[in-house]
């Protein structure tokens, strides 16, 4: 049984924040081999259940007790689903009996309902305010459910598993809770709140924006696309730069996270002395890479939000959507 011996917490990938669980009352650890997971605050105890994943997105879980194993198969890096499916997990076999519902205190009553996201890659998508445990949680559907710390003394709540991402939810004259901001990446977005004025002005200016851009792209010709894939560990978001022509003969440079949907930021490129450059003011982000002989593919550092990684980009006739 060395195996389910606690020796560290779990952590998030690239994060000293305590990995995420979709089981309510556990918290995940290392063991010898196996990942256990513990009533909060009791790793000395048996562990309740235990499991492992793999880097491709295959997964197993254990309850020694119940006399059960899940398996779930992905073929997918990365990715939400595995915590997604615990939830599901726990919500619809290992507490299927519990009463429904759960009591929200007064105090978090005016925050908890439905919001829609319209900036970066989220299109009308229904964000939802619920609580768990007396916190909030914020869900995302196309991510996770989020546990809130508490406010700040500035109103902010950050991500439980993410620090680094706050939210602060806005009020109109009459204190009622009319919307939420997210702080992320020195960027802030407004959320409103579903029915309002501004969540169907913001869904208005989003289509404006795409057909816009359906134009624009019209009128333009790929001349070529840098791209990459940024090595975050177990997570490889795929990066592009491309360079394309207009009508007038000129030309215009693009970044775009394809990963993480987030496309079509304006950037500035240069070729000097074999070092091929993108600047991208907007996100404050940055490329400078050798390039080989073959002018086909760079090797260069990537430096955005004060961190810098190491980015082989090369060079493609297509982009990748």
């Amino acid at each position: 049984m060395r195996m389910m011996e606690p020796v560290s917490k779990a952590k998030g990938m690239g994060s000293d924040t305590d990995a995420p669980t979709g089981f309510s009352g556990l918290e995940s650890w290392y063991g010898q081999m196996m990942v256990t997971y513990h009533p909060i605050g009791k790793e000395k105890k048996t562990p309740v259940a235990f499991g492992h994943s793999g880097s491709d997105g295959t997964i197993a879980w254990a309850w020694p007790d119940r006399d059960l194993i899940m398996l779930y198969f992905t073929q997918s890096r990365g990715g939400f689903t595995p915590i997604r499916i615990e939830e599901a997990i726990d919500r619809l076999i290992l507490h299927s009996d519990s009463a429904t519902g759960e009591i929200v205190p007064d105090s978090l009553k005016p925050f908890v309902g439905a919001y829609i996201a319209n900036h970066a890659q989220f299109d009308n998508e229904e964000f939802t305010v619920r609580t768990s445990n007396g916190k909030l949680v914020l869900d995302v559907p196309s991510q996770l459910a989020f546990v809130l710390q508490s406010p700040d003394k500035d109103g902010k709540r950050a991500f439980e598993i993410a620090p680094q991402v706050q939210v602060s939810f806005d009020r109109d004259k009459q204190n009622k809770v009319i919307g939420l901001t997210m702080y992320q990446g020195g960027n802030q977005y407004k959320v409103p709140r579903k029915g309002t004025a501004a969540a169907r002005k913001q869904a208005e200016m989003k289509l404006a924006a795409k057909k816009e851009k359906a134009e624009r792209l019209a009128q333009e010709q790929l001349k070529e696309a840098w791209v990459g894939e940024l090595d975050l560990g177990a997570i490889k978001p795929v990066m592009q730069f491309r360079i394309v022509t207009q009508k007038s003969g000129e030309t215009t440079a693009y970044f775009d996270s394809v990963t993480e949907g987030q496309t079509g930021f304006k950037a500035t490129w240069s070729i000097e002395n074999r070092e091929l450059k993108f600047d991208v003011a907007k996100i404050k982000l940055s490329y400078r890479g050798k390039l080989n002989e073959a002018g086909t593919k760079a090797e260069g550092i990537w430096k955005q939000g004060g961190r810098e990684f190491p980015l082989s980009l090369s060079k493609r006739d297509k982009a990748v959507k």
